[in-house]
């Protein structure tokens, strides 16, 4: 069987992905992950061999010093690992973590792919693209992305796939179903938010599921009971496939999973994007969505908690609308890019 190194830095968002596609290939390769301290306990339940590279980003000047020593490392260590490992493919996630072992990769002549999760391509894949064999993005039209880049679409875990994800009509006289949720660690903008927005929601019209910082739960949890609002608060979502079948609507961040989620699951949303996202990274994803009609977008400086009431007073048309734009997206041929991965040895 062929040997795929997957390289992915530590957040959820780079992860994730790179373990949907080796649980959706498993039969038809053998995959090491090459992964940042920071990402250890996502890849926990699969049991996935990996190995640690460290790599500091740039962030302040006045570590630059520790920055290039880090590199120098990074790519000495990523020699040593793809020479004993000697893979077929070796396939970036993005991120600055994935820029030395793909670009050692391409220096030893071992095939290489990068794949991109964002509505951008990223600085580190806009370096490595020019030598990669394959490029994979996740948006149609990714900017900046090559002419070769292949549509399709960001991978997603096998626990999302097995729940219903059809068009779901909002029935009249039944309370509108709403997941808040700002990320896999929660947003403590939107409890700020949400303290302004509960006092003005009328009671049975509404059931809202919150997912929010572990600090922030007792908080909301008092304020929902207060006014009288259904209302279940959580510090993390152990099954967002159940939570996204079950809500009509969603209120949230704009990261490349969750507008990913929310064009598989067909769920309007009212997005907010991060506004320290780098290079912007969240609008663009936003807007995506946007301009297929599924979402309201809302820069962060601009929202108030009027414009989130109206998102969800009744009478639910606006939400319908933007539901029914779901039925004439056509998702990409994630299988194009599978295949010339499990074939890039052949080449």
């Amino acid at each position: 069987m062929k040997q795929i190194v997957l390289v992915t830095g530590g957040t959820a968002g780079h992860v994730f992905p790179a373990i949907a596609m080796a649980e959706k290939l498993k039969d038809q390769a053998i995959f090491h992950m090459i992964i940042d301290d920071r990402g250890h306990h996502f890849l926990n339940p699969y049991r996935y061999l990996f190995k640690t590279i460290r790599c500091l980003p740039i962030k302040r000047p006045q570590k630059k010093l520790f920055y290039i020593l880090s590199l120098i490392w990074a790519v000495l260590r990523s020699v040593f690992i793809l020479r004993s490992m000697r893979p077929d493919v070796v396939i970036g996630f993005g991120g600055y973590f994935s820029v030395p072992t793909v670009f050692c990769a391409q220096l030893l002549k071992i095939k290489t792919a990068i794949h991109e999760q964002n509505a951008l391509l990223g600085k580190a894949n806009r370096f490595l693209s020019k030598k990669a064999h394959i490029i994979g993005i996740s948006f149609k039209n990714t900017l900046m992305a090559p002419p070769r880049a292949l549509w399709c679409g960001n991978f997603l875990l096998k626990n999302r796939e097995k729940f219903h994800h059809s068009l779901k009509r909002i029935e009249k006289d039944t309370p509108l179903k709403i997941l808040i949720t700002g990320g896999s660690l929660g947003a403590h903008f939107f409890t700020v938010l949400m303290a302004e927005v509960i006092p003005n929601l009328k009671k049975d019209s509404i059931n809202i599921y919150h997912q929010c910082p572990a600090c922030d739960v007792q908080t909301l949890t008092e304020l929902y009971q207060k006014y009288h609002i259904n209302g279940t608060v959580v510090h993390f979502i152990d099954d967002m496939g159940k939570i996204l079948s079950w809500c009509d609507a969603v209120i949230c961040r704009a990261g490349a999973t969750t507008i990913s989620e929310l064009l598989f699951f067909k769920k309007p949303a009212l997005l907010i994007p991060l506004p320290s996202s780098v290079e912007g990274d969240q609008s663009h994803n936003a807007n995506y969505l946007a301009s297929i009609g599924g979402a309201m977008v809302k820069n962060q400086k601009d929202l108030t908690p009027k414009d989130v009431i109206e998102f969800l007073q009744p009478p639910h048309d606006h939400i319908q609308k933007m539901t029914s734009c779901f039925d004439f997206y056509t998702p990409p041929d994630a299988s194009l890019f599978f295949n010339q991965i499990v074939g890039a040895s052949c080449y």
